[in-house]
């Protein structure tokens, strides 16, 4: 069983003895590797007591990059097996050079960040988010009002109830920080007291590696476990699936539409499914095949994922579903919450599942206005109990706003949640 207060996360941490490595440890005041303080590098301006006053936080991290930040281990999972994951990963992961780092400012606090952007980095940070999360145990609910008290958008809050950290994906940018946040009227001294010792640095790109850190506790340093380097050949990233869920009415088709229109389709595709239903019988296009031939379609393996529900039956088409996620894009299907478990086993961790709600009254508004149910018939569906997904791969969209915020609130999520 997992130490309950043990945490571990996967940063970028230069080598040891390296000249990057150095100066971290130096100006923060403590070797991660070895967990030793070490003495301050005198910055000009700055008296030692503030040095230390305002590195105190950077300090207990270790001078780094977070890559899949702090977890503790769940249920089932050991730290050896972390380990283990982690050199697997590392041997299939293609190297990683970043652009020159330069100090900059970031949310009132200093940092060494690359100065270009990197698909390449972009891309090994979400995986290392996602590769890793069957190592996470869901964070406290203290944790979580913590983040939450910083003022989070909406989509890094569901960034935060996804992954447990509401600034990677889209949000992840990659930075050492050398100092806690800093007031105004400080930041240009300590920026030209960092440059002083910043500029000396090797100029050229960094070649990035992985470890994995640990503290016993919250209230302890992190320390470095293991480096491991990355020394796969190149290979395409696979996409994200997305599984759409909801009661009828709530208004699912309305928003894959939207996301439809709004998203590149090199990076998302909405693949068409097929249905027991007639072609004309209006809603979302399908190809419409009878019962008898979506049987042999079904026992032929035809289709990834598939179900029958309110006497129709439905699939997903395994011939653009898998080819999509093998090019890297995100596909978007519209699917009954009885497969989640399936497609979990399946697919997982490149899932996730949107859960769209909406009131009562809202739901049997929406469905008669299709005009294919009678009043009782609505009111029967209404009436059926509700068993919504749950899980860390679920997040709720609530739909009951006007159509245009709705659409634009669901593009939006689909966006920032994306890896």
């Amino acid at each position: 069983m997992p130490d309950a207060d043990a945490r571990y996360a996967i940063y970028y941490v230069p080598p040891p003895a390296s000249p990057l490595a150095r100066l971290g440890a130096q100006l923060l005041g403590r070797d991660v590797e070895t967990g030793a303080e070490v003495p301050f590098l005198p910055l000009d301006g700055v008296p030692p007591e503030q040095q230390r006053g305002r590195t105190k936080s950077a300090r207990h991290y270790g001078f780094h990059a977070t890559l899949k930040p702090p977890f503790r281990l769940n249920e089932g999972t050991t730290a050896v097996e972390l380990e283990a994951a982690l050199r697997t990963f590392a041997a299939a992961t293609p190297p990683v050079t970043l652009p020159e780092l330069a100090l900059q400012p970031l949310d009132g606090f200093l940092a060494l960040q690359p100065s270009a952007r990197s698909a390449a980095l972009e891309a090994l940070a979400a995986d290392c988010v996602m590769a890793f999360d069957r190592f996470r145990a869901p964070a406290p609910g203290s944790e979580l009002a913590e983040r939450r008290a910083a003022g989070l958008t909406p989509a890094q809050d569901a960034l935060l109830r996804r992954w447990g950290y509401p600034y990677v994906l889209r949000e992840f940018r990659f930075h050492m920080t050398l100092t806690d946040r800093l007031a105004a009227a400080d930041r240009a001294r300590w920026r030209q007291a960092l440059a002083h010792h910043v500029d000396r640095l090797p100029a050229g790109p960094v070649k990035i590696g992985l470890a994995l850190v640990w503290q016993s506790d919250r209230a302890s340093p992190f320390r470095v476990v293991r480096h491991v380097a990355l020394t796969g050949t190149s290979r395409r990233r696979p996409g994200h699936l997305f599984l759409v869920v909801g009661p009828s009415g709530a208004g699912k088709d309305s928003l894959i539409a939207a996301a439809r229109q709004a998203l590149p389709a090199d990076a998302f595709q909405f693949p068409t499914r097929v249905i027991t239903r007639g072609g004309d019988a209006g809603g979302e296009g399908h190809r419409a095949v009878s019962p008898d031939d979506f049987a042999a379609l079904r026992a032929a393996g035809c289709f990834c994922l598939s179900w029958d529900a309110h006497g129709l039956s439905y699939g997903g088409p395994a011939e653009e579903v898998l080819p999509m996620l093998a090019a890297g894009r995100h596909v978007v299907v519209n699917v009954s919450r009885g497969v989640v478990g399936a497609a979990r086993r399946r697919f997982s961790p490149a899932l996730s599942v949107l859960n769209v709600a909406a009131p009562a009254a809202v739901l049997a508004q929406r469905i008669a206005a299709r005009g294919r149910e009678s009043s009782a018939e609505i009111a029967a569906r209404i009436a059926r109990p509700a068993d919504p997904p749950h899980g860390r791969d679920v997040i709720e969209f609530v739909n009951d706003a006007p159509l245009a915020a709705a659409r634009a609130g669901f593009v939006a999520l689909l966006q920032a949640w994306s890896p």
